[in-house]
């Protein structure tokens, strides 16, 4: 498990996130509230925003309705294979 966090103004009315894969095949789990467990469903935001079984790139465009009032976003990937 891999874990990012990234910081964005008061302003920004949405981020956009792009993961790529080379090999294999990834899970990706987004959060604003902390560091998202893979166990815990409540941790992280629903598709489209996390995704499973990446296996070449994903584009996720979290809104601002996901971003007001935080100052960080918070991402995991689990590799799955």
């Amino acid at each position: 498990m891999q874990y990012y966090q990234y910081y964005y103004e008061e302003s920004t009315h949405s981020v956009e996130l792009t993961l790529r894969v080379d090999t294999g095949e990834v899970d990706m789990f987004v959060s604003a509230d902390g560091l998202p467990e893979v166990s815990v469903a409540a941790s992280y935001l629903s598709p489209p925003y996390s995704a499973s079984s990446i296996s070449n790139f994903y584009v996720s465009s979290i809104p601002f309705e996901h971003l007001n009032s935080k100052r960080s976003l918070y991402v995991a990937v689990h590799g799955t294979s």
